[in-house]
């Protein structure tokens, strides 16, 4: 996650951290990152088309939706984690 979050990258660690908690990043990249963290099956190729004309390269996106994706797992297995020790606790 140390990588992810704070190694040299395309995008700032700021933008990876944000993508991560799953919070606003900016207009051009939130519908996409919003869906990679909670409804991934519905991105089409129009949400990477929007950040595209904003600006972000492939490896800007690639940086960010990992960012998302590693953040949304990590907070469904703290969930799972919690929800494990309340019903053994």
């Amino acid at each position: 996650m140390d990588r992810i979050l704070n190694g040299p990258r395309e995008t700032t660690a700021e933008q990876r951290a944000h993508a991560f908690e799953n919070a606003r990043v900016g207009p051009a990249l939130d519908p996409l990152l919003g869906k990679v963290a909670t409804s991934p099956t519905r991105i089409t190729d129009a949400d990477f088309e929007v950040a595209r004309a904003a600006g972000f390269g492939e490896d800007q996106l690639f940086e960010l939706v990992i960012a998302s994706a590693v953040g949304q797992t990590t907070r469904m297995y703290d969930a799972a984690l919690a929800a494990l020790e309340e019903a053994s606790g």
